[in-house]
């Protein structure tokens, strides 16, 4: 008997243990996405629950719905973060690009709000960001709402937002429990009410609007007085859209009814409703960079509102600077937006190098400058009051420098024009070549034909030529693929595969990263993937280097 209980007990903590192997197994499986992310329409918590940012400027404020405990953000969040039912509010700067969201038990993503067409948060802007886990276990609970309305030229809301319909039906996919709809169409009675999306089963509704009844005007003076008492004691609703001179509809802009705090928002569509006590409001609408209009609404007329942008100056929309030194020396800087993008071997190279993997995301959050061109003779010799070079052509890429040497020719620089120029980091160096924002995912820097933009041992004749006389990349800039390699600031490190949030290389070492192509070499070292790396204080006739400026 005692061995039979032995036996059970065997098999009972074996069966345990291969079902929590399965488990772990599931969970590691899993993986955390994006479901949706945009403006929440109306909801004015970012406003009424405001936080400073470390500017005194309210912030932006993230919703993040996802059920799941322990979940962890990190990028520019803003005090603690608020762990309600189902749903997390994270409070983030005007102007934050990006959001990284972290769990024990699933790989880390970084969320980029461009992806989603929002470059940036916007201060007193509430965001919804709704997150699923892959594989079931997590998965929320969602159900189908159909919605059928008449006449087929109607809008339709669920919770304040649009959603789309094509021949009088409208369908969606909502998280189980209740939600707000409104139906309306110009010259018809809006309709509105409150659906319960089950588990069991879809929803469906049927919605048929009554046109307008227009007011008589034999009514008697007792008639007048009590229609116009039920008016001012009901909610009026008002439709309007606001677009730009193009008529391109304008997200997040404000609506405001004047003297009151009554608020909408704009939705991706560019439309609003607003609820009034009045059949006539006066409302003023705001949007940031753009002027504000004073606008008479009535009820059942949907107003269509132009927006005009303020102009800009020259100086806030040029790609380019150009910086004097002296001796009637400049240094042209072209702008680099900060953006997302894969570093390393992407699938372009068919035959990538360890050095050059493993491929990973990279998120750079802030504008900066990169050198139009490689620093040049004349400039090194201006800054530092040398000529020594194999070869003084002034417009030759100046080489035989060592990192070491372009710290001192940076440090005096900086006193001559009184501004901050460095080195670009790897990353930035990587994300200009590549294009920036405009990338075409070539090759080489500008091209998929490495004559066209870089030189190198194949065409060079075993020297240096002067800057600018190749292609430009996408973003305008010259000789990223060839002529001489570049330093850049980071200490030389192996890739990692986790995403990356402004890398700065590794934390230890001596040997400083060189990136580019160069007139020794062959075509394979001009690929905009390929890493070198050196001592600081090495120096060659075919390593040069460009500026960096942040802005």
């Amino acid at each position: 008997m005692k061995y039979i209980t032995f036996i059970v007990g065997k098999i009972m903590k074996a069966f345990t243990f291969f079902v929590l192997l399965l488990f772990s197994i599931s969970v590691c499986s899993q993986e955390l996405h994006v479901k949706s992310f945009g403006i929440a329409e109306s909801d004015l918590s970012a406003q009424i629950q405001s936080r400073k940012d470390l500017n005194d400027k309210n912030c932006a404020l993230v919703k993040v719905g996802i059920g799941l405990q322990g979940v962890q953000f990190e990028g520019n969040v803003v005090g603690q973060v608020v762990n309600n039912v189902g749903e997390y509010w994270v409070y983030m700067p005007q102007g934050s690009r990006m959001l990284k969201v972290k769990h024990p038990y699933y790989p880390p993503i970084i969320v980029t709000f461009a992806n989603y067409s929002m470059e940036k948060l916007e201060s007193n802007r509430t965001y919804e960001l709704m997150l699923t886990v892959s594989g079931g276990i997590q998965s929320s609970q969602t159900q189908t709402l159909t919605i059928k309305y008449t006449p087929i030229e109607a809008t339709v809301l669920v919770d304040n937002k649009r959603i789309k319909g094509s021949d009088g039906v409208a369908m969606a996919n909502f998280p189980i429990g209740q939600h707000s709809f409104v139906v309306f169409c110009d010259g018809y009675e809006s309709e509105e009410g409150m659906v319960k999306l089950k588990a069991s089963a879809p929803s469906n509704l049927q919605i048929t609007l009554s046109k307008e009844a227009k007011t008589a005007l034999a009514s008697t003076m007792g008639k007048e007085a009590t229609n116009q008492n039920s008016v001012n004691s009901q909610n009026v609703k008002f439709f309007g859209k606001v677009v730009d001179v193009n008529g391109e509809p304008i997200i997040g802009a404000a609506i405001k009814e004047n003297g009151t705090d009554n608020w909408a928002i704009t939705d991706m569509e560019g439309n609003f409703f607003i609820d009034a006590k009045s059949p006539t409001v006066t409302i003023t609408v705001l949007y940031v960079g753009w002027q504000s209009k004073q606008v008479e609404l009535t009820a059942g007329h949907k107003e269509q509102i132009t927006l005009i942008e303020n102009k800009k100056k020259e100086s806030e929309t040029a790609n380019s600077i150009s910086i004097p030194v002296k001796d009637g020396i400049n240094i042209e800087m072209i702008k680099v937006e900060a953006g997302t993008f894969m570093m390393g071997a992407t699938k372009e190279v068919k035959e990538p190098y360890k050095i050059e993997l493993p491929a990973h995301e990279v998120l750079l959050t802030e504008d900066y400058y990169i050198g139009k061109y490689e620093v040049t003779q004349a400039l090194w010799n201006v800054v530092m009051d040398s000529k020594h070079s194999t070869n003084d052509g002034d417009l030759l890429p100046k080489n035989y420098v060592s990192w070491n040497d372009c710290q001192e020719f940076i440090e005096k620089l900086n006193k001559i024009t009184g501004l901050k120029f460095r080195l670009p980091t790897e990353a930035e160096w990587e994300y200009a070549a590549r294009g920036g924002k405009k990338s075409k995912r070539y090759l080489y820097s500008g091209s998929n034909n490495v004559l066209d933009v870089a030189w190198y041992d194949g065409n060079s004749s075993n020297k240096r030529h002067p800057v600018g006389t190749k292609q430009a990349n996408e973003l305008g800039i010259f000789d990223m693929g060839g002529n001489v390699s570049e330093w850049c600031q980071d200490l030389w490190g192996q890739y990692q595969n986790d995403s990356q949030i402004n890398p700065l290389g590794s934390s230890a070492g001596t040997k400083h990263v060189l990136r580019g192509g160069n007139y020794f070499f062959d075509i394979r070292i001009c690929y905009l993937s390929y890493r070198m790396f050196a001592e600081s204080n090495y120096k060659d006739a075919s390593v040069g280097f460009r500026l960096a400026l942040s802005e």
